[in-house]
């Protein structure tokens, strides 16, 4: 493994990845092709490997809320920077994923921020009804479109009395999430945050979910 330091504007994250996250998904590729399995990308493939730019933009915006002793879970949380990224805000946090490689990863990176979070395998197929999260994270999500049901749904037993923050760039897949919120009584909204990352320009959209009998008084998505 090696470590990278991520800016997050106001903090610098230390963060453990792996040597080589391109030779993680060629190796899995080469491995479906032995199985006879049909080639191209889907969300089965080990790309928690990699430091998506999303998630550096929400790591940036939770940095920038009031999420001190607020309890933070993270979805698809892969290397964990949105989570650690609350974590360094104060926010209690649990990082989730179904790759105990990509949680052990992630923890080792807490350790070596001095932070502490809890971390804990999860399916967004079979999510625990919880009432006690005040805020879901998640980012670089919708590389397929079969994946936001799921993900609506897990927000939904997840967030009961709290809201979610999604950052995700995939905009073709964005009306069968949106759909998927709906369904789920959800309301939403979203805008497109542009942001600079390793001297490149980047864009993602955020939305903010909250649940139908929600009726705190929420804060609005920081203007860039």
């Amino acid at each position: 493994m090696r470590e990278l330091a991520i800016d997050l504007g106001t903090a610098t994250l230390r963060l453990l990845v792996p040597e080589s996250p391109q030779r993680m998904i060629e190796v899995d590729l080469g491995d479906r092709a032995r199985r006879g399995l049909a080639p191209g990308i889907d969300t089965d493939m080990p790309f928690w490997g990699r430091v998506w730019p999303s998630s550096v933009a929400l790591a940036r915006e939770l940095r920038e809320r009031d999420v001190r002793d607020k309890r933070v879970v993270e979805l698809g949380a892969g290397l964990g920077l949105a989570g650690l990224g609350a974590a360094s805000a104060g926010a209690r946090v649990r990082l989730t994923d179904r790759e105990p490689e990509a949680l052990e990863l992630a923890r080792q990176s807490a350790v070596l921020n001095g932070l502490l979070v809890d971390t804990s395998p999860l399916d967004w197929n079979d999510p625990r009804d919880e009432d006690d999260v005040d805020l879901v994270v998640a980012s670089d999500v919708l590389l397929e479109a079969r994946t936001a049901k799921p993900l609506a749904r897990a927000i939904r037993l997840l967030a009961r009395r709290g809201h979610a923050l999604i950052a995700d760039p995939w905009a073709p897949n964005h009306p069968a999430l949106e759909a998927a919120f709906e369904a789920e009584d959800l309301r939403f909204r979203k805008k497109v945050i542009e942001f600079d990352w390793n001297g490149v320009s980047h864009a993602t959209v955020m939305f903010e979910v909250f649940p139908e009998n929600f009726s705190a008084r929420s804060e609005k998505i920081a203007e860039r």
